[in-house]
């Protein structure tokens, strides 16, 4: 497998695939609906996506991300993750060493912020995947061999406060991401 990036991949190609993947919804992508929609129409805004990366298998498809700059140094990576299908894992146990499309991606992200940042986290929705965001920091610690840590509580990844997909698990490496949050116990009561 290898990480091409979105020239090499190809414009055209990606937005296809963001129509395909729009048009033809499974039971699997779901709950990532409509934000292939909001890509169509901004996966080249630039002060947003940094940079696009996209694991092949061959010329097969496997997963796609981005990065997003949040502000100054503080870096999502992992950004609008999607596996496909034929490639996606569906539980992940506690001492994983397996190459996931998730961490060849985060591999080259990494080198393309080369540490130029204060601030680098990934997320994963729902108060209910903390034990799964848990196994997820121990493989990211086994990745880098560095120290990574799971914020106590829900932190803001995006505007609308009122959406509870806004408010995720955050992993972080470096200084601790500077975003509205909220306990858990806050976000469980209110969703």
């Amino acid at each position: 497998m290898k990480v091409k990036s979105l020239e090499q991949f190809g414009e055209q190609r990606f937005v296809r695939t963001l129509f395909e993947l729009k048009d033809h919804p499974t039971i699997y992508n779901t709950r990532n609906q409509e934000w292939f929609e909001h890509l169509i129409v901004n996966w080249d805004d630039t002060d947003k996506y940094k940079k696009w990366f996209f694991l092949m298998d061959k010329e097969e498809l496997v997963a796609f991300a981005t990065i997003q700059e949040y502000y100054s140094g503080c870096y999502r990576m992992l950004t609008r993750l999607y596996i496909t299908r034929k490639y996606r894992r569906f539980t992940q146990t506690r001492e994983d060493k397996w190459m996931s499309p998730s961490m060849r991606i985060l591999r080259k992200q990494l080198d393309y912020i080369d540490e130029r940042y204060r601030t680098i986290f990934v997320s994963m929705q729902d108060v209910r995947r903390r034990s799964a965001a848990e196994r997820y920091l121990h493989k990211l610690e086994w990745l880098t061999a560095d120290k990574w840590t799971l914020h106590p509580d829900m932190m803001q990844t995006c505007g609308n406060a009122r959406n509870k997909e806004c408010w995720q698990n955050i992993i972080y490496n470096g200084e601790a991401p500077h975003l509205n949050y909220m306990s858990t116990g806050t976000w469980k009561r209110l969703h």
